[in-house]
């Protein structure tokens, strides 16, 4: 079993302990065991290290950790929260709206969602999440809507963290730490954590879901990790799908995980919302088995979306481009973005060359490669291989492989870069790699920053953002794009 959590033996005092016995047999297997010990590997932040006594500082978060955490979990919250205009509003954000409307008016429940992008409706559950948070925001408006829904992801930031340190063993805690800092400024989370769309939902779900899968031992956990698993699969399956990975990496780990009749219980009641739509779906065409080459867009998203890239699909091919020289100076691009995108890079670079040269240079079992050796590391693994496979196996049969499609995995992407800085460091963050990954999230911020500005400025995306709601409401009332001009 991988527990992550082997304490250290004191084996520097054991010696004169030993001696004192005065028994030569006993001396000499005292020093054969030692030699075992002192060689046994296990594993820190997801990476091997000697299980010898290490310095105190390599285990306790620096100052340069809680600083740079803090403001990144401020400015997360901060960009999740402002220009709440800037918001995405198009036919399946008016579907959302409009039912929630609706329902609150007094109107049926609707039994069914929009149309799934491969065929079929999706389940009820899907409208249903809006129409709670529209009752508990006593929302009016679509920005309304939408601010519920931001609201709603920075209580998942916040409660990750929480979960992070009332949960994660100190030894273990720092890349936990990192992993919120990452997400919290990462740009694309924080475009998609705006929307009113059901995938923009789940990253409460998803903490939810991972910290039942942290106490999976207990019958509660057991039961809220299925539970969550298979309720929020019926907000976007994508989250049933992570579910299903973080079971089976966590049974092949060790078969007594989890407690499998709390298991089955939280996925029979997940379930019993989803009834209406099993008969309903059943009968529907959808686009499965036409079956295709599979698409390698997850593992090409993986190596990329976390260090801060992605918005070149938000803003589109036309956009892009033109985002890349912003800001514009006295009329000329800038090319300030495009700066910032070599810089970040440059930082993933250094993370990632270093831990490629640790990777090759030792020999590991099997077993540390699929299943890690802690609890990070066999979390990252089911997200890289089991997620992973899934969807691209699902895009060889057929079902598309988008970039929202990577939101259930975010904290999981993030925290393996955090890894990552661990494993190049040597095993234990030190400061290179803190000032790495803090670097990241100074590039990240100001990208999200540059975002803004270009969306706000330009209005009318033509992309998949689009028209922002404040420059569709500006154009109804017929004054002039951007404020102020």
């Amino acid at each position: 079993m991988s527990s992550g959590h082997a304490a250290a033996l004191p084996v520097g005092r054991l010696p004169s302990m030993v001696r004192r016995i005065g028994n030569p047999v006993a001396t000499g297997a005292f020093q054969a065991l030692r030699g075992k010990v002192e060689k046994r590997l296990v594993s820190t932040a997801g990476t091997e290290v000697l299980s010898a006594p290490a310095p105190a500082r390599e285990f306790a978060s620096s100052r340069l950790t809680t600083w740079v955490v803090a403001a990144a979990l401020v400015a997360g919250v901060i960009f999740r929260l402002i220009l709440p205009g800037m918001i995405e509003y198009h036919s399946d954000e008016q579907f959302s709206f409009q039912h929630m409307v609706s329902v609150l008016a007094g109107g049926p429940w609707p039994p069914l969602g929009m149309t799934m992008s491969i065929g079929g409706p999706n389940p009820g559950m899907s409208v249903w999440i809006f129409v709670i948070l529209g009752w508990l925001g006593h929302v009016q408006s679509p920005v309304g809507l939408a601010e519920s829904v931001q609201v709603l992801n920075v209580v998942a930031l916040l409660a990750f963290v929480v979960f992070v340190v009332r949960a994660i063993p100190e030894r273990d805690r720092e890349p936990w730490l990192w992993a919120a800092a990452l997400w919290a400024v990462n740009p694309i989370e924080i475009i998609y954590e705006r929307k009113i769309w059901p995938p923009s939902t789940l990253p409460a779900f998803i903490v939810v879901m991972l910290a039942g899968w942290w106490y999976r031992r207990t019958w509660l956990g057991s039961f809220a990790f299925a539970f969550v698993s298979v309720l929020g699969g019926q907000i976007h399956p994508t989250c049933a799908f992570l579910g299903i990975s973080l079971g089976a990496w966590s049974v092949a780990d060790d078969r007594r995980s989890f407690r499998y009749g709390a298991l089955a219980a939280g996925a029979v009641v997940g379930f019993l919302p989803a009834l209406s739509w099993v008969a309903a779906y059943s009968s529907a065409p959808n686009s499965l088995h036409r079956f295709r080459l599979p698409s390698p867009n997850f593992y090409g998203r993986w190596f990329t979306t976390p260090f801060g890239y992605g918005p070149d699909h938000i803003l589109g091919p036309v956009e892009f481009p033109r985002f890349l020289g912003w800001p514009n100076v006295y009329g000329s691009p800038s090319w300030l973005v495009v700066v910032l995108y070599v810089a970040i890079l440059v930082a993933a670079l250094a993370l990632i060359v270093p831990a490629a040269r640790h990777l090759f240079a030792g020999r590991r079992p099997l077993r540390w490669y699929l299943l890690g050796g802690s609890p990070a590391g066999l979390a990252v693994r089911a997200a890289f291989i089991g997620f992973g496979v899934i969807l691209t196996v699902l895009s060889a049969a057929g079902g598309g492989l988008y970039p929202h499609y990577m939101i259930v995995i975010a904290p999981l992407m993030t925290l393996w870069v955090a890894l990552l800085a661990a494993f190049s460091d040597g095993g234990v963050l030190g400061d290179r790699g803190r000032h790495l990954l803090a670097t990241l999230c100074i590039l990240d911020a100001a990208v999200v920053v540059l975002l803004f500005s270009y969306i706000h400025t330009v209005g009318d995306i033509h992309g998949e953002f689009g028209p922002s709601w404040e420059f569709q409401q500006s154009r109804l009332a017929d004054t002039p794009w951007p404020p102020g001009t």
